[in-house]
């Protein structure tokens, strides 16, 4: 088998995984179908004479310990999504999961930790999402119409689809001996048609008009029918209007309008078992035309799982919108704009990392180089496959005060790509408990600038400081830093960065250090607590929880420990700066740190992200990776 080569595990036989998945897998130009994995002999023999894996497998554990598989398609009962999603992101594997992702909140949440723990990829199938007309039209209404003012959302399934469908997917095989559930999920009959069609209304309404802030629905059973209304409200002050019938005595209705204060988009969705793109018009008053994309692909099932392919080897998040931006240019200038080997990339990328194991990462500020692309390539020539990006390497402020232009934004993204590192974190720093309001005002209004280039980059992780009362230097104990009111600013700075990070879908990660106002791992977990956004986690640094003057190796021992435990499933990323008595800069291992017990306490934590060597000179760069290679390897994945 080609080492090239993105192999992919289909978890179910049944009917999504025969008309969707297994054809999709097929057809995908970054990725083969290397197995079907199916309790029902019958059922898994039939689907391998026909869509001819390398291999099936009867037992779903005996799939998640072949090395082969890099990711997993979990199409069984929404039931069974989320234990055996975490299951295959436990084993080191990327999942795509049916929606709903889960039948509960709390799974879900259960999930996204666990995916952040294991640092590997999760994506729901919310295959609406990669039809280049609704694709465009998000992009169209991010950028051209202005302030939102009102969004309709319509999804109305038919009494005449399985007419329909029916004629569009092959015939679909069964089995007696098939696994379902317990009960009969479809009994309560409201519950099965929220979860299932209407995750897809929420989703497309979420995705075209970004976060909602509140919900108030309204339900009709008459006929046989379920029709809900709903009035929601978008954190950017946008009304909308959803409506979820199931079923219309009508064809397939399904379509939005979106007004906005320079623009307007309109559109209408298929059934998407035609693959038929939507019809979507876009108008706009700064050139009082009309754009409408046409000749799209539309085969969305196979572009989410190159998608997936391409967020797993590219190291970046799932997020469309390196296509949809291709989708436009080809509207607008003829031509896409080209992408590399995403295959090559995820070789060099995943080489020497072992399922659940954390991977080394660097402060790309730990090299000075004239230009991004020399210091991305001296990460790569240390031997270091990930690194925590700083715009200040483009000769842009950390946190920038005005939008960056997409020619750095490429320029960033390409040296990633050519060095085949990965972009783990940007850091997003400044003093969130600066002592002047203004202050904080100023970076607060900054942020979204470094929200948007993370977006762009499809990095998930953006680093934070808690802050502290000393105005020139915020990495410096102040006596202030234990007021209440520290507390209160620093808090009130965080949360409102936190809005931001949900509304970008990224995670926020903020440091517990000795100088800030959050100092340790407790105050980070009430920090946490107090804001409870899902966004919000944190980054564990044994060096800023540790003095050096009392250290002493058995306390220091309980005490890395215990913070790791307090920590635990919170922590996004992990920093490697050594201490000594006098926090001079020097390499891990030439310190005080046990960095052996430091790296398997995070791994028995749950930890499988990147650890980030900081805080040194780049001559110590080499005795550095040593050491934590060392420690890394000595870690059992069991």
């Amino acid at each position: 088998m080609s080492s090239s080569t993105f192999n992919i595990g289909v978890l179910g036989a049944g009917q999504i995984a025969q008309a969707a998945h297994f054809p999709a897998v097929r057809k995908a130009k970054t990725a083969q179908l290397y197995a079907i994995c199916d309790a029902a002999d019958d059922l898994r023999e039939r689907m391998a004479v026909l869509h001819q894996p390398t291999t099936t497998f009867a037992d779903y554990d005996a799939m998640l310990a072949d090395d082969n598989v890099d990711a997993v398609i979990v199409a069984v009962a929404d039931q069974f999504h989320v234990p055996l999603s975490i299951k295959a992101l436990q084993a080191g594997k990327h999942v795509l999961v049916e929606k709903p992702m889960s039948t509960t909140v709390e799974d879900a949440h259960a999930l996204l930790d666990t995916a952040r723990t294991h640092d590997r990829v999760v994506l729901v199938g919310h295959e609406k999402r990669y039809d280049p007309g609704v694709a465009f039209a998000h992009d169209f209404i991010r950028d051209e119409i202005g302030e939102l003012i009102g969004l309709k959302h319509w999804y109305c399934d038919s009494t005449y689809r399985y007419s329909v469908t029916d004629t569009l997917q092959p015939i679909i095989e069964s089995s007696a001996a098939a696994r379902r559930p317990p009960g009969n999920p479809k009994a309560e009959r409201q519950r099965y048609l929220i979860l299932g069609h209407g995750s897809h209304m929420l989703d497309t309404a979420r995705y075209l008009g970004g976060p909602l802030e509140a919900i108030r629905a309204r339900l009709s059973t008459k006929a046989d029918t379920y029709c809900w209304f709903l009035e929601v409200a978008y954190t950017n002050g946008c009304l909308g209007q959803l409506d979820l019938t199931v079923a219309v005595r009508m064809d397939w209705w399904e379509g939005f309008q979106v007004y906005g204060s320079e623009g307007s988009v309109i559109g209408k969705l298929f059934n998407p078992w035609y693959l038929r793109a939507a019809e979507v018009q876009a108008f706009s008053i700064k050139d009082d035309q009309y754009h409408q994309p046409i000749g799209e692909d539309a085969n969305v099932f196979r572009l989410q799982i190159e998608d997936l392919v391409n967020a797993v080897t590219t190291g970046r998040h799932p997020a469309r919108c390196d296509r949809r931006r291709r989708a436009r240019l080809r509207l607008r200038h003829g031509r896409p704009r080209p992408v590399g080997d995403h295959r090559r990339l995820g070789q060099a990328r995943r080489r020497g990392r072992r399922a659940g194991v954390m991977r080394l990462g660097i402060f790309a500020k730990t090299f000075d180089r004239p230009d991004v692309a020399s210091c991305l390539q001296a990460v790569a020539d240390a031997g270091i496959p990930a690194t925590q990006f700083n715009l200040s390497v483009a000769g842009l402020p950390t946190v920038p005060d005005a939008p960056v232009p997409d020619e750095i934004v490429q320029r960033i993204r390409a040296a990633a790509d050519q060095g085949g590192v990965a972009l783990a974190a940007i850091s997003g720093t400044f003093n969130a408990a600066h002592p002047d309001p203004a202050h904080r005002r100023t970076y607060l209004a900054r942020f979204p600038h470094l929200c948007a280039v993370a977006r762009d980059l499809q990095i998930g992780i953006v680093t934070l400081s808690s802050g502290s009362r000393d105005p020139d230097d915020m990495w410096r104990w102040h006596a202030d830093n234990t007021t209440p009111q520290a507390w209160a600013d620093s808090r009130t700075t965080l949360r409102a960065l936190a809005t931001l990070a949900e509304d970008h879908g990224l995670t926020l990660a903020v440091e517990p250090e000795h100088s800030n106002v959050v100092a340790t791992a407790d105050q980070a977990i009430t920090m946490l607590n107090q804001i409870g956004s899902p966004a919000l986690k944190v980054i564990y640094d044994a060096a800023n929880l540790l003095d050096p003057k009392s250290y002493d190796p058995a306390a220091a021992a309980a005490a890395i420990t215990r913070d790791i435990a307090t920590l635990g499933p919170h922590i996004a990323l992990g920093h490697a700066k050594e201490l000594i008595a006098n926090r001079a800069p020097v390499a891990p291992g030439m310190g005080l740190l046990p960095w052996p017990l430091i790296v398997q306490t995070l791994h028995e934590a749950g930890f499988g992200g990147t650890l980030v060597i900081h805080g040194l000179p780049e001559t110590c760069v080499p005795l550095a990776v040593a050491t934590l290679d060392a420690a890394i390897a000595a870690t059992p994945t069991t």
